[in-house]
């Protein structure tokens, strides 16, 4: 199977909303949520990973915090490994550069949103929280 593709979802938590953005049309798991991010290239440390990502995705610099959780998936032919980084907007307003839809949800309303399993881990210690 190979080595396990790795891939940083990005957290970014302002108030008691958190930033998440809607899977689009012709993606695996299309119109369900997930946080920004994307795969970590090699010699990226997660936290560089993370700065990239968002930056390439919605145009926002941030300060990448602490990892929440890391998650192992199995999909389809090959195994996904997630680290979930906790992260502050420093600059700039999110925009969908790659055609996504962008949302602040609510961390009270966060079960509004399906999210995929990978997920749950992150989103029960959100919730826990607000």
């Amino acid at each position: 199977m190979g080595e396990p593709v790795e891939v940083v979802a990005v957290v970014i938590v302002e108030g008691d909303r958190v930033l998440i953005q809607r899977r689009r049309e012709g993606d695996r798991l299309v119109d369900w949520w997930e946080f920004p991010g994307g795969k970590r290239k090699p010699g990226e440390s997660w936290s560089e990973a993370a700065r990239r990502e968002v930056a390439e995705e919605i145009g926002v610099e941030i300060e990448a915090g602490d990892i929440l959780a890391m998650a192992e998936h199995q999909r389809d032919d090959r195994t996904l490994l997630l680290a979930f980084i906790a992260a502050r907007r420093m600059h700039g307003e999110p925009e969908a550069r790659e055609g996504q839809e962008l949302v602040w949800a609510a961390l009270d309303a966060l079960g509004r949103y399906p999210m995929p399993a990978p997920n749950q881990a992150v989103l029960a210690r959100l919730r826990n929280t607000s």
